[in-house]
């Protein structure tokens, strides 16, 4: 005991030391932002569609303005209820639209039930209209929102303080988990357990007994245990004394990847066990999917087309080369297709691909880096704004693709995955994925993989149309940030001219900037 007193000391220190500043503390104001920003997007959302019924004498003011409040407190409401404002639901962004969706279209209803009663016009399509412009512009604040917050945690503020019980194993793995996952918002202040890894940086504090004290002296709100490698006896007493001392506790059930929904707790002999519900993709299911899949294709092909040509246009006029790039990758049932992008690249890239290898910003099979000298100017722009893209809604057509799915890997990709990962070959590769809006600029080879599995196990239509919207504002905040890095690389780049003859600027107006000339 009076070596985990000494620890508990040290652990002290170690906090009062700033590793675990003040500001980490989450403030409530955060929720409250939150809904301040639901109900600035649902009132802007609801006023747009109900304003043009004033304006024409349909209703009153007055009448206008009671059943705004009421729509729009209703919205707020539906939110709360579907969990909106609570951290576990916010931290999954695509989960939060799903549900935001949901919230929406509730709220659809209640504005057809208060036109009906205030002034009997019940007709459909304004509540519907309004739902959409609600769910738009509660999104884009939303979007906003987590923008700013995943910034300011990854800068170590905005994060909940907890404590963690697990052995050295299980601690580990946790431990890198919330560090590549910055957005869940917690920060390790101490460690209990059997064991612990002196390399994390983290003050272990000796056995489970010392969990309770571990909390209060860091000034943690509450505790994670990972149930996993510990005793079950030692899981019991852990928790019934953090219980006891009014400390919250996360037990983690030892599931990775599945959908928390397919979870149900059921007694067994008085004993708390959980019920894990088969996932299944029926054939009703995926034959919706499909029809999907074809409509929103063909629709996006007749918008993009103009686009497409431009671009196709840019391509060949940028080195004369091929306007497509073709490869074949892995679909559905380890079936090889052929994938089809606009060229971004040179024309020797894939020759020239053991060159740049060093350059590899990934972990594991994958090969990613954002300066590849390969990509051409013209392919910058395309990739940025993800028009390099469009060809792939042919192969969507085809049946080699979905709209929404795991990305396809390359033959030499799925040769190193494990048993577990082939299970991403059970569904349709897709053009945009869970992966691609939610970690695509995260290195961390374990994100792809969890965040592809989870998809698969646990596929929803509300699913897929949550990740098809989250893709624009996701391809938007790319192409933003691509210009600006452009813009400063130029800044960076450019001769800095100062007062020098007038013969000299001539010179160097003549010899001019690679960079310029290039251009």
């Amino acid at each position: 005991m009076a070596v985990e007193t000494e620890q508990l000391h040290a652990a002290t220190a170690f906090t009062a030391s700033g590793a675990t500043p003040d500001e980490a503390r989450p403030p409530r104001s955060l929720r409250r932002v939150l809904q301040l920003i639901d109900v600035i997007g649902f009132a802007a959302g609801w006023t747009i569609a109900w304003v043009p019924r004033a304006t024409r004498g349909s209703i009153s003011w007055s009448t206008m303005y009671v059943e705004l409040a009421v729509i729009v407190v209703s919205s707020i409401v539906f939110a709360s209820a579907h969990g909106l404002y609570r951290t576990r639901i916010n931290t999954m962004r695509v989960v939060a639209y799903s549900r935001l969706m949901s919230a929406s279209a509730v709220a659809a209803a209640v504005a057809f039930a208060v036109t009906a009663r205030f002034d009997g016009t019940a007709g459909i399509k304004r509540p519907v209209l309004g739902a959409v412009l609600a769910f738009a512009f509660t999104a884009v604040g939303r979007y906003s929102f987590d923008f700013w917050l995943i910034r300011a945690r990854s800068a170590r503020r905005y994060l909940r303080r907890i404590v963690l019980v697990a052995d050295e194993h299980e601690g580990r793995r946790f431990h890198d988990f919330l560090e590549s996952n910055p957005e869940i918002g917690y920060d390790v202040t101490a460690i209990v357990g059997p064991t612990s890894d002196p390399d994390l940086g983290i003050p272990w504090l000796g056995s489970t007994t010392a969990a309770r004290v571990a909390v209060s002296s860091t000034g943690s709100s509450g505790a994670i245990v990972l149930c996993n490698g510990l005793p079950t006896q030692q899981v019991n007493e852990v928790t019934r004394e953090l219980n006891a001392a009014g400390v919250h506790v996360h037990l983690s059930s030892g599931l990775f990847g599945v959908n928390y929904r397919r979870l149900r707790a059921v007694p067994l002999g008085h004993e708390p066990f959980l019920y894990l519900e088969p996932a299944t993709l029926s054939a009703w299911q995926l034959m919706v999917k499909r029809v999907v899949d074809v409509t929103f294709a063909v629709l996006a092909l007749v918008l993009t087309t103009p686009v497409l040509i431009v671009s196709a246009i840019a391509i060949k006029l940028h080195d004369r080369g091929p306007i497509l790039f073709t490869q074949t990758r892995v679909g559905r049932n380890g079936k090889p297709i052929r994938v089809h992008k606009l060229r971004t690249m040179s024309v020797d890239a894939e020759a020239r691909l053991e060159e740049v290898m060093h350059l590899n910003e990934r972990s594991g099979p994958l090969f990613k880096t954002e300066s590849d000298p390969r990509v051409t100017r013209v392919g910058a722009f395309l990739r940025a704004t993800s028009i390099d893209e469009i060809p792939q809604l042919f192969d969507v057509l085809r049946g080699d693709m979905s709209l929404v799915g795991p990305r396809p890997a390359l033959p030499e990709e799925v040769a190193e995955f494990d048993d577990a990962l082939l299970g991403r070959l059970r569904v349709r590769p897709g053009v945009t994925g869970l992966w691609q809006v939610e970690a695509r600029e995260k290195p961390s080879f374990d994100a792809y993989r969890r965040l592809d599995l989870f998809y698969v196990e646990n596929w929803t239509l509300t699913l897929d149309l949550a990740i098809v919207i989250d893709t624009l504002p996701a391809v938007a905040d790319r192409a933003l940030r691509s210009v600006a890095g452009s813009l400063r690389r130029r800044r960076q780049d450019a001769p800095v001219l100062t007062a020098v003859p007038a013969i000299a600027t001539a010179d160097i107006a003549v010899e001019g900037d690679p960079a310029d000339t290039a251009t």
